[in-house]
């Protein structure tokens, strides 16, 4: 094999993951963070194997990251702001005097697990945590680049406004970004993962609460008699949705916060390989389905 073939044949190893991604799970369907991911993962192993190694994240550490709507990175993106309520009340205020909000800055952290933010040996020693700890490694991490990025008074002040700040957290010094500097910074972040679950069914839990809320502020001006002759949701049904959708929590494989529950349109690697209707047995037989 040539060395001008090897990118051309990891391209169609990464079109064949992805497009395997999507037909596998059609309500999630492509997005863009996935690029990333499957990317890494085959730098290390073959193609199957990365797809069934992305089908594993996706479901376990990144769930909903990639479903419409983005739930639970919004979800995730008030976790952070909590987190930095308590462990860095200076940035905190900081970002909210200027009305930031973590989802500005984050998505390309979290989504694509800082693959296209740090350099590549932070990003293997980042990923070797990840898989072992599960997605506290995220916030860890994000909190660690929020302090090496306007976590001194001084670089505060030369950010009076949205834009030098965001400017800043995304223009980090690439030095500091090493594994010999970036790594011991992350070794004095301590975070429990009890309380990352505390802090994430509290936002959860507000979230039901609004969702309800705004339900029942709903049927105010709903008119009770159906027209034209359809029949119309409960208020109680349309408030129970909502506060379904905002029940996920993270789950972890050794209950240590190792991931997110899987949803129910989403089987687990396992049950793919046991359901015989499907009989997915590599990515050939997948990429037989249309698109």
């Amino acid at each position: 094999m040539s060395t001008r073939s090897i990118p051309y044949v990891k391209q169609r190893e990464l079109f064949r993951v992805l497009k395997s991604y999507a037909l596998l799970f059609p309500r999630d369907g492509y997005c863009q963070g996935q690029a990333p991911l499957a990317a890494t993962l085959l730098m290390h192993m073959p193609a199957e194997h990365a797809f069934w190694c992305l089908v594993a994240m996706c479901e376990r550490y990144l769930t909903r990251y990639f479903a419409p709507g983005l739930h639970q990175l919004q979800v995730d993106s008030e976790i952070l702001m909590a987190l930095l309520k308590k462990t860095d009340y200076a940035i905190y205020k900081h970002l909210k005097s200027q009305q930031i909000t973590p989802l500005l800055f984050m998505t390309d952290w979290f989504m694509c697990v800082y693959s296209r933010t740090l350099p590549w040996e932070s990003v293997l020693r980042i990923w070797d945590s990840f898989f072992f700890d599960g997605p506290k490694v995220l916030f860890v991490v994000a909190i660690t680049l929020m302090r090496i990025s306007v976590g001194s008074a001084k670089i505060r002040k030369e950010c009076p406004s949205l834009y030098e700040t965001i400017s800043r957290i995304r223009n980090i010094d690439p030095e500091e970004l090493i594994p010999q500097h970036l790594l011991p910074r992350l070794r004095k972040l301590h975070l429990e993962s009890t309380e990352l679950r505390r802090v994430n069914q509290k936002i959860l839990l507000k979230r039901k609460k609004e969702a309800a809320a705004n339900a029942a502020a709903s049927t105010k001006n709903t008119p009770t008699a159906p027209r034209n002759g359809l029949t119309q949701t409960p208020p109680s049904a349309q408030a129970s949705s909502l506060s379904t959708s905002s029940s996920s929590v993270h789950q972890s494989p050794n209950n240590n916060l190792g991931g997110y529950g899987a949803l129910p349109h989403h089987p687990t690697v396992q049950q793919i390989q046991q359901q015989p209707p499907l009989k997915v047995h590599g990515l050939g037989q997948l990429l037989e389905t249309p698109l």
